[in-house]
């Protein structure tokens, strides 16, 4: 509880039975080590805080796999998605036997959250992304071998299955890429071509011409028909 009002202040104000109120608007979850949390560019909205345990936020550059940031205890991380509402272009991987995470919705941030902690936790996002920023560019800038030597660095690190991890990401490009894909088919359905659209609007404006001796013609053969 100590650590947890570090980062949400109302914490610091309110009583223990309010508190308990907070936490259980938090969802606690237990992963075993090499677990994946947060999938590259997805679209989670949920805002995650390390209780116990570590984990690696890490960067795909040319279908390479890099070491960005190490997360430890008392630290959150995926605030674009809770904070901003976008992609969160790392993903996140445990590396302790046991890790012990809390995340929070996006709905429920507003109830946790007064607008300090929110604007700190949006001023810290800021300074993170530009500090991993700075260290994916440095990896942007060596050569093939240089990358992958650093790839393998990491991998051995922590002990991570590339095949497994190379899967996970594939998994994830494929999920957004369908997602892409239904949106697409949605917006085909609820609205008609453009073309549709200016027939439509020929038939019920012209009042003569061919157009409406055709229309008049159907109308009146129907009536002589009953």
């Amino acid at each position: 509880m100590r650590r947890i009002s570090k980062i949400f202040r109302k914490f610091r104000k309110i009583p223990l039975d309010q508190q308990q109120r907070l936490i259980e608007c938090f969802e606690e979850n237990v992963y075993k080590n090499r677990s994946h949390i947060v999938k590259p560019n997805g679209t989670d909205k949920d805002l995650y805080y390390m209780d116990k345990g570590e984990g690696v936020i890490y960067a795909i550059i040319d279908k390479l796999i890099y070491a960005v940031h190490r997360v430890k205890q008392g630290e959150c991380f995926n605030e674009a998605g809770a904070l901003f509402g976008k992609p969160y272009e790392y993903g996140f991987i445990t590396t302790s036997t046991h890790s012990t995470i809390l995340s929070l919705p996006e709905s429920k941030l507003i109830v946790v959250a007064d607008l300090q902690s929110e604007s700190n936790l949006r001023a810290q996002f800021q300074c993170k992304s530009r500090m991993f920023r700075t260290k994916v560019s440095k990896l942007e800038r060596m050569s093939t071998g240089e990358l992958v030597q650093h790839q393998n660095r990491f991998l051995k690190k922590y002990q991570i299955d590339y095949s497994s991890l190379k899967n996970f990401i594939k998994t994830a490009q494929t999920e957004k890429y369908k997602q892409v894909l239904r949106k697409k088919k949605i917006a085909i359905l609820t609205s008609p071509p453009k073309k549709m659209r200016k027939k439509r609007k020929k038939l019920l404006v012209m009042p003569g011409g061919a157009g409406g001796a055709g229309v008049a013609g159907v109308a009146g053969g129907a009536n002589g028909a009953g």
